[in-house]
């Protein structure tokens, strides 16, 4: 509900602004500009202007900081109306003195009032949002005079009606204004304290500063605070204005920082940040002719950067991409739209004033709009992660329960299997006990009997291994040893050690500080393996290196098969064996085993295979 209110008070300030000049009562005074080479000091010296309307004047003429502005009024009269109060209506509030003059008679004019934004009593002719001078004209004295200087902008908006007149509508408009910034700042800095971010934050500071702009344009400030020191308060509205300059680069920046770095948009910010510095110290000096111009270069260059900036970031989802060059080129177009009416004579008194109403609201509705739109985004990617990061702990519940059922299986059927293996172990060393008189065929059974229960003990204490290892429960207990020595005593214990060759090694020692035990397993298994899938009667090498001084490198290669090659994306899967290497007894285990057994002594482990040689490459830290 208070969304759709909000809403509805916006719409209403825009169709006023826009509203605003169209419905505005027709001035019936003829308001003409002096156009002299020179323009006279004085009203008493006004022969050599050349009087013309406004949409005459060249762009150097309309802008040029001093004006002298003629008014008739006879227009007014009638035959039955021979006297009228009439009201002049001068704009903008930062106007640095404005001198009204009647006609006394011809040709000669006398000062009736003085005004300006640097003038300290000008208190009876000063409203908010510019100036109002009630005078009386009759038709022998009905043309009036204006000597203006202005501030900041050459362009001045002069209206002539018949008093008394109301100006609802143009106070209406300005409270509308206000009423609009003052409920996006609300919402902006409810939302920043809500849920502080970056993007908001800077938001609410150019929202801020932008209420400021306002309320010291409009001359609220030099009302309220600034009463019997005009010239703080133009010091003030100028520094405002440079810094409202700063805050609006610094906004945009905040759009395209998640996006990476791009020096030339850095260095194009930095020199509107310095544009925007030197214009606040420009300030002090009441150098309004030059602040505005610079403002107006600084605006049009960081709109211009930002525009390109955003076609060239990467990282930008489409979608957000056109948001962004629709919303910022929106921005340049109303941007310029305000320079030129405040820079173009050919555009109506008034018009300046309302389209700068719309330049300060409609760029904060646009960008509050795409904070939204990212914002909304942003929830969207967070319930997106959330929900992905729900369902990753589940996955990880579930394979945690799978992983410890796995393990209580395995300690049961390593407790199930091993007793009648240890039982069938001494039943048979009972049959030998017995046997008084030998007997080959009754000793090659029990040989057999002896073997299969040794083979059967070794895939129990594998898979044990194996499933240790998996859940990271090994302890590693670790020693110095020389696992030169322990690979010969490996290699001795081999069924056929004449097929493994342990070359000779010189320059380094081969101490190892680990555990022995992990190591022999490791080494055992990879001699097996070579031992199993190598051509028969071929030579498997094994050779120790030292690629630096912080690890030793193992290397055991043999000659294989080529119809048995296995894949190098499998060879360290648990369980994996190739299809034509079924015929060779095994379980998958081995270098499964052994890969998980190397990662938790700090080592790794890594294959090479050739046409018809696979070499295996143990990396352990010493």
């Amino acid at each position: 509900m208070l969304a759709k209110l909000i809403r509805t008070f916006l719409c209403l300030t825009l169709v006023l602004c826009f509203a605003a000049p169209v419905f505005a009562r027709a001035a019936t005074a003829k308001i003409e500009y002096c156009t002299a080479t020179v323009l006279p000091v004085s009203a008493s010296d006004l022969s050599q202007c050349r009087w013309v309307e406004r949409t005459a004047l060249t762009l150097n003429q309309f802008l040029q900081p001093k004006k002298w502005v003629r008014i008739k009024t006879q227009d007014f009269f009638t035959e039955s109306k021979t006297t009228q109060d009439i009201a002049i209506h001068v704009a903008p509030h930062f106007i640095a003195t404005i001198n009204l003059f009647r006609e006394a008679r011809d040709g000669i004019y006398v000062r009736e009032a003085t005004a300006g934004s640097l003038i300290a009593d000008d208190k009876p002719y000063d409203m908010i949002g510019g100036y109002l001078f009630v005078t009386h004209s009759t038709p022998d004295q009905s043309t009036f005079l204006l000597q203006i200087e202005t501030y900041l902008t050459g362009y001045v908006g002069i209206a002539v009606e018949p008093w008394p007149t109301s100006n609802i509508q143009s106070q209406l408009g300005l409270g509308l204004h206000l009423g609009a910034l003052v409920l996006i700042l609300l919402y902006a800095s409810s939302s920043y304290l809500l849920s502080p971010n970056p993007l908001m934050g800077r938001f609410t500071l150019f929202l801020t500063c932008s209420f400021l702009s306002v309320l010291a344009g409009c001359g609220f400030l030099a009302h309220t605070f600034f009463i019997n020191h005009p010239t703080f308060d133009l010091i003030v509205f100028a520094m405002i204005s440079s810094a409202r300059l700063a805050l609006w680069v610094w906004l945009c920046q905040a759009f395209l920082e998640p996006y990476g770095k791009m020096h030339w948009y850095r260095m194009t910010c930095t020199l509107a940040y310095i544009i925007s510095a030197i214009c606040g110290l420009l300030s002090f000096g009441l150098r309004g002719e030059w602040i505005q111009p610079m403002l107006i270069s600084g605006t049009a260059l960081i709109s211009v950067a930002q525009i390109v900036a955003v076609h060239r970031a990467s990282g930008i989802d489409p979608q957000y991409r056109r948001l962004l060059t629709i919303g910022f080129s929106t921005i340049a177009i109303i941007l310029l739209a305000m320079s030129a009416t405040a820079l173009l004579p050919v555009f109506p008194e008034n018009m300046a004033i309302h389209i700068a109403r719309i330049t300060v609201i409609l760029p904060i509705l646009l960008i509050a709009s795409l904070i939204i739109y990212q914002n909304r985004k942003t929830r969207d990617d967070l319930i997106a992660v959330r929900n992905e990061l729900d369902a990753a702990n589940i996955q990880r519940a579930l394979k945690d329960k799978l992983h410890e059922e796995r393990r209580m299986m395995m300690d049961m059927l390593t407790h199930e299997l091993k007793n009648p293996l240890a039982t069938i172990s001494l039943a048979t060393q009972s049959v030998t006990d017995q046997i008084d008189i030998p007997n080959p065929e009754v000793e090659r059974r029990i040989f057999k009997i002896n073997q299969a229960v040794s083979n059967m003990d070794a895939v129990i204490e594998r898979c044990n291994l194996a499933n240790m290892a998996n859940e990271e429960e090994l302890r590693v207990d670790r020693r110095t040893f020389n696992v030169q020595s322990l690979l010969e005593d490996l290699i001795d214990v081999l069924p056929t050690p004449d097929r493994v060759r342990l070359l000779p090694c010189t320059g380094f020692t081969t101490t190892l500080e680990t555990d022995p035990y992990l190591i022999q397993i490791v080494f055992s298994n990879l001699l097996e393996n070579a031992l199993k899938y190598a051509y028969p009667d071929s030579m498997i090498t094994v050779s120790i290196a030292q690629p630096n001084d912080r690890c030793l490198r193992i290397s055991v290669s043999n000659q294989l098969d080529p119809t048995i090659s296995p894949d190098p994306t499998q060879l360290f899967e648990r369980f994996y064996r190739h299809p034509a290497a079924h015929r060779t007894s095994g379980t998958g285990l081995g270098l499964f085993l052994i890969k998980r057994l190397s990662m938790r002594l700090g080592g790794n482990i890594q294959s090479q295979m050739s046409d018809d040689t696979i070499a295996f490459h143990v990396e352990l830290p010493k």
